[in-house]
C-alpha cells in the first residue's frame, strides 16, 4: 500500500467515484437488475405495474430470510433451520385462526396468533442460539437437528390435530393403486 499523505483528500474524485461511494447506490442496481431480470424471465408478460409489485414484494420477503442467513454466514455460523422454522410459523398461525388459541384461550384473531407465532419462533431461536453458543456444537449440526424436529412437529400437528396433511378442509385425496402401493402412500396416490 502506497503511503498517503493529508493532501491525498483533496484530490478530485470523477463524478462515478462519488456516486459509487453513496450507500443507497447498491440497493438501486440491486433493483434495477431484479427489474431486468423479471422482464428477461417472463418475455414481457408480467413487466407491468402488477406484475412487478407482485413479484418485487415476494422477492421482499425472501430478502428478509436472506439477511439474517447472511448476518450468520458473516459470523462464520450457518442456519439449516429457517425453512422449517417458516414451515411452523405458518402452521402455528393457520391452527390458530381455525381452532383458536392454545390452551382454550379464546377465538384467535390475526393479530393475537401473530403475536404468539412471533413468540414462539423468536423462543425456539433463542434456544437453538443457546445450544450453539453453551454446548459447543456447530451450527450446522444444531440447525440441521432443529430442522428436522420443526419438519416432524409440523406434519405430526397436522395430521393429529387436522386428521389430514391440510389445514384448507378440503378432502385429501387418497386413491389406493397400484404405485401408491409400490412407492410408500398417499403422496403417490392418483397418478
Amino acid at each position: 500500500m502506497a503511503d498517503r499523505s493529508e493532501s491525498d483528500r483533496l484530490i478530485e474524485e470523477t463524478r462515478l467515484q462519488r456516486l459509487i461511494r453513496r450507500p443507497e447506490i447498491g440497493s438501486f442496481v440491486v433493483m434495477v437488475v431484479i427489474i431486468i431480470a423479471l422482464l428477461i424471465a417472463s418475455d414481457g408478460r408480467a413487466f407491468n405495474a402488477l406484475g412487478l409489485k407482485n413479484n418485487i414484494q415476494i422477492i421482499a420477503q425472501y430478502g428478509i430470510i436472506a439477511t439474517g442467513a447472511a448476518l450468520l454466514m458473516i459470523a462464520g455460523e450457518f442456519d439449516l433451520s429457517i425453512g422449517s422454522m417458516i414451515g411452523v410459523a405458518g402452521m402455528s398461525i393457520a391452527l390458530m385462526l381455525k381452532w383458536g388459541l392454545p390452551f382454550g384461550l379464546g377465538e384467535a384473531t390475526p393479530l393475537t396468533a401473530f403475536i404468539l407465532t412471533l413468540a414462539m419462533t423468536l423462543t425456539l431461536g433463542w434456544i437453538i442460539g443457546v445450544v450453539v453458543v453453551r454446548s459447543g456444537l456447530s451450527s450446522f449440526i444444531v440447525t440441521l437437528a432443529f430442522l428436522f424436529f420443526l419438519r416432524g412437529v409440523t406434519e405430526v400437528a397436522f395430521r393429529l390435530i387436522n386428521q389430514s396433511t391440510q389445514v384448507s378442509g378440503l378432502p385429501d385425496y387418497k386413491e389406493n393403486d397400484w404405485f401408491a402401493w409400490a412407492f410408500g402412500g398417499e403422496v403417490f396416490g392418483g397418478f
